[in-house]
């Protein structure tokens, strides 16, 4: 019919993952820093980002009261965060962890164990007796949906992509929602009906990994579709927290302080050295998507790693001996955690540049081969 079609080319922002150099107006998005005045248009877009995570984790005051103990918490990367816990009790934020509204989860009085959400919207909430509520406006409103774990405990959830969602629990239980939380089928392979799994995580291109109450991994390439042993992240360990630089690397946290973590997708694990947990029981784990995790526990401790897990310090935080149940980030370096009491702490990030003449690029990890590159030009 005479249409003819032609490529458009891309902006100033697109990223594009290629083996091959796309030449002088892209650059690697390596973490590199460089002059606002350089790069006008691309700063314009990327604002400042490489703000480093969790150097002090003060409290804030908020209008939480502290019968409440926060149990979980997400965000959706743009502002909007959300802290839930025992006996229904669910938190809102819309500015970035400043101030938070109660919401009605539709618990009732039954334990929420975890959240996730799309990023657009969408979130999904879990918990003691197989409870499951879905909200679409954001986390305004919220509705039950049946999970088919019926009595058991849901203790892990994640968001795959592709408008999908999985969840595990008790006795090896999981199950897969690819209709952004709106139906529920059971998962039939692979994971061990001997175990609770308590935490699940996503890596890259539908890689999702669970941790259960014995130590054991596994590993799901399908967005959780099916199942493999992915070996002991943790030998005789209950892991209650795992988390994920977004390509291979997985950290996974217990009890008695431990912390293992692999860099080839689960196949390989080794435990590393942790200050002070003691045998205080480590409860949450979040990365920044490059090099740093946080991890939080029992005793009111907070470390953090800059090396994606192999090395881990104490950093300051108000919590006292209260225990920290769960943290989070919005990958722009600010951090919030979350613990018994109805405390939060909010962690602003600093940064290794001068902000008022330079920008820095993200990090991006990509399995060997090709390379994240930004547009930073348009044609001359």
């Amino acid at each position: 019919d005479g249409v003819e079609f032609a490529f458009v080319g891309q902006s100033v922002g697109d990223v594009l993952v290629t083996a091959r150099n796309p030449g002088s107006r892209y650059l690697i998005e390596d973490g590199s820093i460089y002059l606002q005045s350089a790069y006008p248009a691309l700063f314009a877009v990327l604002g400042l980002l490489g703000g480093i995570l969790g150097s002090t984790w003060p409290l804030i005051t908020t209008t939480i009261p502290s019968s409440a103990n926060l149990l979980c918490l997400d965000t959706d990367k743009k502002g909007v965060w959300i802290a839930a816990g025992a006996a229904g009790a669910m938190y809102r934020s819309t500015n970035q962890g400043v101030s938070w509204t109660a919401v009605d989860s539709k618990f009732a009085a039954v334990a929420i164990n975890g959240l996730a959400n799309n990023g657009s919207g969408t979130w999904v909430a879990v918990g003691d007796s197989g409870r499951l509520s879905l909200s679409t406006d954001n986390g305004i409103t919220w509705n039950l949906v049946t999970s088919g774990f019926g009595s058991s405990g849901i203790y892990g959830i994640a968001y795959c992509g592709n408008s999908t969602f999985v969840a595990v629990g008790d006795t090896g239980k999981a199950f897969r929602s690819t209709n952004s939380g709106a139906s529920w089928a059971a998962v039939s392979t692979g994971l061990s009906t001997a175990n609770a799994h308590l935490a699940v995580t996503t890596g890259s291109d539908g890689v999702v990994m669970a941790v259960s109450n014995s130590g054991l991994a596994f590993r799901s390439d399908d967005r959780g579709a099916s199942w493999l042993s992915s070996g002991t992240a943790i030998t005789g360990t209950a892991v209650w927290a795992i988390s994920s630089n977004g390509a291979e690397t997985f950290v996974a946290a217990g009890a008695s302080g431990k912390i293992s973590r692999t860099e080839d997708s689960g196949l390989t694990w080794t435990v590393v050295s942790t200050p002070n947990f003691g045998t205080n029981t480590i409860r949450g784990l979040s990365s920044d998507k490059a090099k740093t995790f946080i991890a939080v526990g029992d005793g009111g401790i907070v470390t953090k790693s800059e090396d994606a897990g192999k090395t881990w310090r104490v950093v300051s935080a108000g919590f006292g001996t209260t225990s920290v149940r769960a943290v989070g980030n919005n990958l722009s370096g600010l951090g919030i955690a979350v613990g018994d009491a109805g405390k939060v702490s909010r962690s602003t990030p600093t940064y290794a540049y001068d902000t008022a003449t330079q920008f820095k690029l993200r990090e991006v990890v990509l399995p060997a081969g090709p390379k994240s590159y930004i547009k930073a030009l348009e044609a001359a």
